[in-house]
């Protein structure tokens, strides 16, 4: 992965919790969590975000979602760096496929049954460094393509932050800690900020991985139905001040197209496979 890819890394690295591919046990199902959540005032205040995207049950029902966007990385030479990108989560498999591509060449990487892989303009990587890359960009995007439903598992942990008013608009603000999404024996910590109107959790801090004492924050906006979810297809990434106030733009995520289930064949996720 060159050195544009690995930028996009950096700033897309943004925590948290991997899917399993197994049947969930008796607390993971919609209505354990469900019944949980609805125990504390801030488990309410995430369980309304949770709904007003489509549901736990909605996102148990998930069963492939496709993903094309585009990414424009602004570095601090005044540049602005393109990427595209398709994706394919096998949500309860744990595969993951995509498809990157700049000006300059194209690369594919993913998960499937349980092993990284990546191809570098065609042809195979063995390298072992470039393979572990590989892999974070795959977690880290299933994970963000999972956002909020993954805070609902039981080993979360909710704390208020009290209200805050940003852009004219009244949130609710949670700090969230949940297994991180590079090893599930680690936590991880965002706070996120839950719009007073429609419940939706619309942006969230959270320390830059890169930069000791600096913060990220993502802004979430244009949300739109995607089969029975409802997911924003603007992701923006900004360097955050001691406030959590946006001050320099980082990257900006465009969903250009977003597919619900539209198939479940095993071998798109293959490494084999070059297109979708």
């Amino acid at each position: 992965m060159g050195p544009r890819a690995a930028v996009v890394l950096i700033v897309l690295i943004v925590l948290s919790c991997v899917l399993v591919g197994c049947a969930p046990s008796n607390d993971q199902t919609p209505q354990a969590m469900i019944a949980r959540l609805e125990q504390s005032p801030e488990g309410q205040v995430l369980l309304a975000g949770i709904t007003a995207q489509g549901g736990l049950e909605a996102w148990a029902g998930t069963q492939v979602l496709a993903l094309r966007t585009q990414t424009k990385v602004f570095p601090e030479d005044g540049s602005i760096q393109t990427y595209v990108r398709r994706e394919r989560f096998d949500i309860p498999g744990g595969n993951v496929v995509i498809l990157s591509a700049d000006d300059n060449r194209s690369y594919k990487l993913g998960i499937y049954q349980g092993s990284p892989y990546m191809t570098d303009a065609g042809k195979p990587v063995d390298d072992l460094a470039r393979l572990r890359q590989a892999h974070a960009v795959c977690l880290n995007a299933r994970y963000v393509a999972s956002i909020p439903f993954v805070f609902a598992g039981a080993k979360t942990e909710l704390e208020s932050a009290g209200e805050t008013v940003a852009d004219g608009r009244r949130f609710e603000r949670l700090t969230i800690r949940h297994p991180a999404w590079q090893d599930e024996q680690l936590k991880d910590e965002i706070v996120g900020y839950f719009d007073a109107e429609s419940g939706r959790l619309e942006r969230y801090l959270f320390a830059d991985p890169q930069a000791p004492g600096q913060s990220i924050l993502a802004i979430l906006s244009d949300f739109r139905n995607v089969g029975p979810l409802v997911i924003p297809f603007g992701r923006d990434y900004w360097r955050a001040d001691s406030e959590g106030n946006p001050i320099a733009i980082l990257t900006t995520v465009t969903v250009e197209v977003a597919q619900y289930n539209p198939g479940m064949e095993l071998q798109l996720f293959a490494p084999g496979r070059i297109g979708e």
